[in-house]
């Protein structure tokens, strides 16, 4: 008879213990926020907010077997997300040796603060802990075990953990390497950084500096985007867009984990290779910038996950094919030679390109008419103008020429070889 009534309170001490790590999460996310939301209220609200939601989510996650892990059988996945667990504290390392470009107040609650997020946690821990023994007693937790989702979480919780590390440190970088209200054009991989912060932040949409007809329907994908995750920020586009762009890059791991894991079977394999292009120089800063090429890149490989679930018929592909060509026209070739190599058939890839390509005009008209600015893709002068990028090396001067030579050859090594 003693056995039985000590096992709640076990349950109970474990739950306390799990809903208490919950508060680490919590933290960082109150900080944030409250940067966003001033006053003591909204910090107030906001604290008790994620110390319940993180704590109750932990305990639901853990009460699921999200982390039962078999460590004798996943060495090498775990030794990956080890290693990959450090990324975002050196990131953080690295950003706070320059306190002129970072803002640690985004990451690091003032201390007159501190004794009312504890303060709290009683408050929060009493509510958690009355809301998980509700779930339990109600006898919920066998559905919610059941539900689709967890299913999918625990099934994928290595590539999840996987892209959630790299978020944060490609959400550390953005706060540094953008520079807002600095004139940053040509930086780094050819980034236009002032431009796409006015681009997708600006207010109204005269503001917006001219895009180029190459960008056909970018600012159409692209800024719905930004103004969505604005209004949980209290309308803080600018931080919006730099969490987009982190999202974006995250989504490629994560991505890139799914296709590896569904060709191969290994876990071990797709972490690796996921994580071989996330820690990557070009991903690391293209993630961290904003620019169009992470989103170019999350497009491609969506397009590819597509086929690889034979996902094939053009009411899959065309919309796909419209959001990798609206982003930069020059992106759809990729698209065409993958999609030739799944279904080689050249009536099917005809029909492919026309539809895009007419889809996409058709929010080309859109966006001009939206934004003003934006350069028409339908008038050929448009296009011309791209020549205006280019040079001939064999005209120019001996010097120029063996530059030039070197130069590609350098990125050609350095960013297409060496980094992936």
């Amino acid at each position: 008879m003693t056995m039985p009534e000590k096992r709640p309170a076990l349950l109970t001490l474990t739950a306390l213990y799990n809903y208490l790590a919950g508060f680490v999460p919590a933290y960082f996310l109150t900080t944030y926020f409250s940067s966003l939301f001033i006053g003591l209220i909204p910090f107030l609200l906001i604290s008790l907010l994620f110390q319940i939601v993180c704590g109750t989510t932990l305990l639901i996650l853990l009460r699921s077997g999200f982390l039962d892990i078999d460590w004798h059988k996943h060495r090498v996945p775990l030794v990956v997300l080890a290693v990959a667990a450090s990324v975002p504290i050196f990131a953080l390392i690295v950003s706070l040796q320059f306190p002129g470009l970072y803002d640690q107040r985004l990451i690091f609650m003032e201390p007159s603060l501190h004794p009312i997020f504890f303060g709290l946690t009683i408050i929060s821990t009493g509510a958690g802990l009355w809301l998980f023994n509700t779930i339990d007693r109600a006898g919920l937790f066998h559905s919610i075990e059941n539900l689709k989702i967890i299913h999918d979480l625990k099934r994928n919780r290595a590539g999840i953990l996987l892209a959630v590390l790299f978020f944060l440190a490609y959400f550390n970088f953005t706060q540094q390497l953008n520079f807002p209200g600095h004139y940053t054009r040509d930086q780094y991989f050819e980034t236009d950084i002032s431009d796409w912060i006015k681009r997708l932040t600006s207010q109204p949409p005269d503001e917006i500096l001219p895009v180029r007809a190459v960008h056909p329907a970018v600012l159409l994908i692209l800024r719905p985007l930004t103004w969505l995750l604005s209004i949980p920020l209290n309308g803080d586009r600018l931080q919006a867009a730099f969490i987009l762009s982190a999202l974006a890059g995250s989504a490629c791991v994560f991505m890139t984990w799914l296709i590896v894991k569904q060709r191969t079977g290994s876990t071990s394999y797709a972490l690796v290779s996921a994580s071989l292009l996330s820690a990557s120089a070009s991903h690391l800063l293209l993630s961290s910038m904003l620019e169009t090429y992470i989103f170019s890149a999350l497009a491609l490989i969506s397009f590819c996950f597509l086929l690889q679930n034979g996902r094939i018929s053009l009411r899959w592909t065309i919309p796909m094919g419209v959001v990798i060509f609206g982003i930069t026209i020059t992106n759809l070739a990729q698209a065409c030679i993958l999609y030739f190599l799944k279904l080689p058939r050249v009536k099917v890839m005809i029909q492919f390109i026309f539809a895009v390509i007419l889809t996409t005009l058709l929010f080309n008209v859109l966006q001009v008419r939206v934004f003003p600015f934006s350069r028409p893709l339908y008038e050929p002068s448009n296009l011309l103008v791209e020549q205006n990028f280019g040079s001939n090396p064999f005209k120019a001067s001996r010097q120029v020429f063996v530059g030039r030579v070197k130069l590609i050859s350098r990125s050609i090594l350095l960013y297409g070889i060496a980094a992936p």
